[in-house]
């Protein structure tokens, strides 16, 4: 039955909004006073206004989500739990202050635990549009998983290279009797990484594990870096790989926009499609 909801919510989402291009929501009970300050009369289409202007495109974009998230991500009782340790989590870290917080946003605990669902529930989503589209991702991003060690003198490099590739030296040692602050353990480097100059990624993005050690200098940072690719078969650490593309916001918004499209996500409201269009414009598919 739940399911049924789901897939109901989403056609709601798709097809019910109907009515002229570039039509303005109205209250019908817009001049309904709620408030007065002094000679200031402020009424429920006054605050209607000031918060579709404020966060209109927020709370669209969020009941959009929400209403994909449980469509293509199933709420599993590893998802509720993790959401569970979430909040135990935040009271323990901010103690009194989160109960307050919870109290001036009108939310209890229990609501709270739903929030975190609805949030592991989008990161789900671009992490599965990662996944569906792992190729396309290889190829764009050039994701590699390697050792890298970076040293500001040649000298030690140099060291450090060739007793790597005679088995003089272990990775440890290097770390132990050279200067560098690299923690030698193998990480997922791609054409966005920034922690490394343009040249070094050059060399390293095109290179295969049977190249071995390798150096190569930096002009646009003065270091010098020994590195290796640990392993050509992408799909060994197709995990890692999701897990480093995952916040990248070209990546994001293509997700989103892909999900938004599925579920023919589409704005009528002129006041609010220009909200959104500022606020997120990839969500934006309608044509």
């Amino acid at each position: 039955m739940k399911r049924i909801v789901k897939v109901l919510s989403a056609a709601v989402l798709a097809i019910s909004l109907t009515g002229c291009e570039d039509a303005v929501a109205k209250l019908k009970d817009a001049d309904t006073v709620i408030m007065k300050v002094g000679d200031k009369v402020i009424t429920k289409g006054n605050v209607y206004s000031a918060m579709l202007a404020q966060n209109g495109s927020d709370v669209v974009r969020n009941q959009a989500m929400k209403v994909i998230g449980d469509i293509e991500v199933e709420e599993t009782d590893e998802i509720r739990e993790s959401a569970q340790m979430d909040l135990e989590y935040y009271r323990a870290i901010y103690g009194p202050s989160f109960e307050e917080s919870l109290k001036q946003n009108n939310l209890t605990e229990e609501e709270y635990v739903e929030t975190l669902i609805d949030d592991q529930q989008a990161t789900k989503l671009v992490t599965n549009y990662i996944e569906e589209n792992f190729d396309t991702m290889v190829s764009n991003y050039s994701p590699v998983k390697a050792t890298v060690l970076t040293f500001s003198k040649e000298e030690d490099a140099s060291a450090v290279l060739a007793g790597l590739k005679d088995g003089s030296l272990t990775i440890d040692d290097a770390k132990a009797n050279y200067d560098t602050s690299s923690s030698g353990k193998p990480e997922i480097v791609t054409m966005n990484t920034t922690t490394y100059g343009t040249a070094m990624l050059s060399v390293l993005l095109g290179q295969k594990a049977d190249d071995g050690w390798t150096m190569v200098s930096s002009t646009e940072n003065g270091n010098y870096y020994v590195m290796r690719v640990e392993d050509d078969d992408r799909n060994n650490y197709k995990d890692e790989i999701v897990n480093e593309l995952y916040g990248t916001e070209t990546i994001n918004n293509n997700a989103l926009a892909h999900y938004f499209e599925k579920y023919g996500f589409h704005v009528y409201d002129k006041i609010l499609y220009d909200t959104i269009a500022n606020d997120y414009p990839s969500i934006l598919v309608q044509k």
